[in-house]
């Protein structure tokens, strides 16, 4: 019988835990606000922007639905990596190499709440590995 090394049990402990905390209630809680933002930048949607400028100006502020906002969570099969570079260029400072895989991501697997924060989920268990 091979004998086992104990850091590579501890580091599957930690993944293992790292897993747990993770997936529970993954997909049972509302969504952040920086996780709206993921959405609609990785969806390409760069014209929240200017949607949130023209609502910001208004007295009284207008009163939506969440309707109207949910699709701009909804991954646009027109919109491109394009799409999403020119809407991270206009709104925001972060390298846009995040946002291009949740591009595609979000085409593979769906872009409901669980599919998204699985590819987080999945990105942070790569870093317990890495460290």
């Amino acid at each position: 019988m091979p004998k086992r090394n104990p850091q590579f049990i501890l580091l599957l402990v930690f993944v293992l835990l790292g897993l747990a905390l993770r997936l529970n209630h993954l997909a049972s809680r509302s969504l952040w606000i920086d996780e709206c933002f993921t959405f609609f930048q990785a969806t390409g949607h760069a014209e929240l922007q200017n949607f949130l400028d023209s609502i910001a100006e208004d007295s009284p502020p207008r009163i939506f639905k969440v309707e109207y906002f949910q699709g701009l969570l909804r991954n646009d099969p027109r919109k491109t990596p394009r799409d999403v570079t020119f809407g991270l260029i206009g709104q925001d400072t972060h390298p846009p190499l995040y946002f291009w895989l949740m591009h595609y991501w979000m085409k593979v697997f769906g872009d409901n709440v669980a599919a998204v924060r699985l590819f987080s989920l999945i990105l942070g268990l790569s870093g317990i590995l890495l460290a």
